[in-house]
């Protein structure tokens, strides 16, 4: 009889724990569900307010290359612009793809899928990315070239020379500026994997109370 009753209180306990972990996992998933869905409300105006900034960039580029307000005289003058003029169709299209990502139906998924899939996407795109800010930042280094034919005729060879210099430094220093207060650095990758590092130590708290 003692056995009996033994046995159904342990059973009321073990019931009692597995409610305890199933709020605790619903818990869990609602509190980073609820943050994963504020940043990406934020995302996605910030995208909103990228796509309208490259949108204008794109219209100057397009009226340098049609009206050639600098009178560029030498076909390679336009290079540069071309080049920007690709790279932010280019970046555009990108955005696009990750913003289409940000689409998550999150009440039919789970926000561990939401971060993952975030996360590979990242991964994935590392390589690319790095490749394309290379390049896109060296054609905005080099863009100061394409001024050359004018300085030098406005100012010699060796002044002429010179003012490009200058402003390849200026454009340069500009740039690690920039690298140094972290405006190249992805921040939302790096929320999002706290996120899901997050979101694993938490299950895996609530994993070891169950048992």
């Amino acid at each position: 009889m003692e056995l009996e009753e033994l046995k159904k209180e342990w059973k009321v306990f073990e019931d009692k724990i597995s409610k305890t972990k199933a709020i605790n996992d619903l818990l869990i998933e609602t509190i980073i569900k609820e943050r994963s869905i504020s940043r990406v409300a934020r995302m996605k105006q910030q995208y909103k307010g990228f796509f309208i900034i490259l949108g204008i960039e794109a219209c100057a580029l397009v009226a340098v290359l049609v009206g050639n307000p600098f009178d560029f005289n030498q076909k390679w003058q336009y290079l540069p612009y071309l080049g920007l003029l690709a790279g932010i169709v280019l970046a555009i299209v990108s955005m696009l793809r990750f913003y289409k990502k940000l689409d998550f139906d999150f009440a039919q998924k789970s926000i561990a899928e939401f971060l993952r899939s975030m996360i590979d996407y990242y991964e994935k795109n590392k390589v690319y990315e790095r490749w394309f800010g290379i390049i896109f930042l060296s054609i905005g280094f080099l863009l100061p070239l394409s001024f050359l034919p004018h300085k030098l005729e406005k100012y010699g060879l060796w002044k002429g020379i010179g003012d490009i210099a200058i402003m390849m430094a200026v454009t340069l220093v500009i740039y690690l500026i920039a690298f140094k207060m972290g405006a190249f650095r992805n921040r939302h990758e790096i929320k999002i994997k706290s996120d899901l590092q997050e979101y694993e130590s938490l299950k895996n708290i609530s994993d070891e109370l169950a048992f």
